[in-house]
């Protein structure tokens, strides 16, 4: 009997920590939950990349099946997109605004500004395996010219 006090007086004094510790927790996994939401990150390969969408045009799925898919079929250019890309845009191409010049050509599914890490992709609401692929080789496509930029000699 005298052990069952002892251990309600040993829960009691850890019942002060009890609710900030469990709002804490809660609070970690939200930001968790809406960051992965709009990133892909990948703890065991130290990748981390931004998607941004466009709301009323875009589908940010699209892009996050399109690394995923990348992942798990060509790990070498994993690799490089993890390494040379930080944000994907699911915006038109800012040609006019981008320093150093834009890497795009016409009729293009998106564009690479020179001198950043960052891939615009134009924008696709529907959710097709179609749409997906189109994704896969353009992010493949200018996650090259982004290894090219960094990797030129000076």
């Amino acid at each position: 009997m005298n052990t069952i006090n002892k251990l309600f007086l040993k829960v009691n004094q850890f019942e002060g920590y009890l609710y900030p510790v469990l709002f804490v927790l809660l609070v970690i996994f939200i930001t968790g939950f809406f960051y992965t939401r709009s990133h892909h990150v990948d703890i065991f390969n130290l990748c981390n990349i931004a998607v941004d969408k466009d709301f009323l045009k875009g589908n940010s799925e699209t892009i996050l099946k399109a690394i995923s898919r990348i992942k798990n079929q060509d790990k070498n250019t994993y690799k490089d997109i993890c390494r040379y890309v930080n944000l994907v845009s699911e915006n038109p191409c800012p040609v006019f605004h981008s320093y150093g010049g834009a890497l795009q050509y016409n009729n293009q599914p998106g564009c690479f500004i020179k001198g950043s890490k960052i891939i615009y992709i134009n924008p696709a609401k529907e959710e097709s395996e179609q749409v997906i692929s189109q994704r896969i080789e353009a992010i493949k496509k200018y996650s090259s010219l982004s290894k090219s930029y960094w990797l030129k000699p000076d």
